[in-house]
C-alpha cells in the first residue's frame, strides 16, 4: 500500500528508526550529565611495566598531575572539572614517558596509566655524563634515582643529549642497529655487555664470559656476522677453550679470523 508515492512499510521503517536514533541520543546525553556530576572518588594510576621501579615512579606521576602531589586532594570533585587530554600532555612531557592514557570510569575514578620507556642501551661520553637509546631508538637523559642494567656504548660517540630525543648521527644509529639486533637474540642479550665504538664508526663487542673481544666492523653484513660468531661459539669455543683467543674478528666476508 502506498500513500502519497511512499509505502506504508518505509514510513514505519524510518519512524522506528528515527525513534531509535532519538532514544540513544538521549541516554547518551543522560549518561554524560550524570558523569559530569559525578564526583572523583579515587583516583588510580597505573605504571607500565610494573615488573619493576624504571625512571617514574607513582610519586612522580602524582605531582605532575596536582603540582604538590596530593592525589587526595582531587577527590570529591566533579569528574568534568578534570582535563583528561591537558592531563595526558603533561605526562607525556616527561622524556621517561613514552604515553599516558587519562580516563574516567562510571563509579567515579579517575584512571590514569603510564607507560614508560624502556631503555637499550648507555652512551658513555667523555666530559659528559652521557645518555640512554631506547627500544624505539630514542635518545632519553639519564635519571638521578634509577640507573638501568643495559649495554653500554663507549668509545667516539660525538653525539650528545640535548634535550632532543631523535638520533643524528650515523654512528649513533648504527649502534641502534647493533644493539638492538644483540638484544633480540637470547645468547647475545646474556653475553656482550659493553659495545666500543672507534673513530672509524667501528664496532667491537666486549663479552662477558671470556677474556677476548669481538670485532665487528661496520654493521653492513650484520646478520651474517652474528650467523658466524654464532657457530664459532658453538663448534669451536667449547672444543678450544674460553680463553684461547684475545680477538674474535668478524670484519671480512665470510670469515672469522682469531689472533690468540
Amino acid at each position: 500500500m502506498k500513500w502519497k508515492g511512499y509505502s506504508i512499510k518505509k514510513i514505519v521503517n524510518t519512524a522506528v528508526w528515527t525513534t531509535l536514533i532519538l532514544f540513544v541520543v538521549v541516554v547518551l546525553g543522560m549518561a554524560r550529565n550524570e558523569q559530569e556530576n559525578t564526583l572523583c572518588s579515587n583516583v588510580n594510576i597505573e605504571m607500565k611495566p610494573d615488573y619493576e621501579l624504571l625512571f617514574t615512579g607513582w610519586d612522580d606521576v602524582a605531582k605532575m598531575i596536582t603540582g604538590d602531589g596530593n592525589v587526595a586532594s582531587m577527590q570529591g570533585k566533579p569528574l568534568s572539572t578534570f582535563r583528561v587530554g591537558e592531563l595526558e600532555q603533561t605526562l607525556e612531557l616527561s622524556p621517561f614517558i613514552r604515553n599516558a592514557e587519562v580516563y574516567t570510569e562510571m563509579d567515579g575514578t579517575l584512571s590514569i596509566e603510564v607507560e614508560q620507556r624502556q631503555p637499550l642501551f648507555r652512551v658513555f661520553r667523555q666530559n659528559s655524563k652521557g645518555y640512554y637509546v631506547d627500544k624505539e631508538g630514542k635518545k632519553m637523559p639519564l635519571s638521578p634515582k634509577y640507573s638501568a642494567r643495559v649495554v653500554v656504548l663507549r668509545g667516539v660517540v660525538k653525539e650528545n643529549y640535548d634535550g632532543n630525543d631523535s638520533i643524528k648521527t650515523a654512528v649513533l644509529a648504527d649502534a641502534y642497529r647493533l644493539i638492538n639486533a644483540l638484544s633480540e637474540n637470547d645468547l647475545w642479550r646474556r653475553q656482550i655487555d659493553e659495545v666500543v665504538v672507534d673513530k672509524q664508526g667501528e664496532f667491537t663487542l666486549i663479552p662477558m664470559v671470556g677474556n677476548h673481544k669481538i670485532v665487528i666492523g661496520s654493521t653492513n653484513n650484520l646478520e651474517e656476522k652474528l650467523h658466524n660468531l654464532r657457530l664459532f661459539y658453538k663448534h669451536a669455543m667449547n672444543r678450544v677453550g674460553w680463553t684461547t683467543y684475545k680477538v674474535i674478528n668478524l670484519k671480512y666476508s665470510g670469515q672469522v679470523v682469531c689472533e690468540k
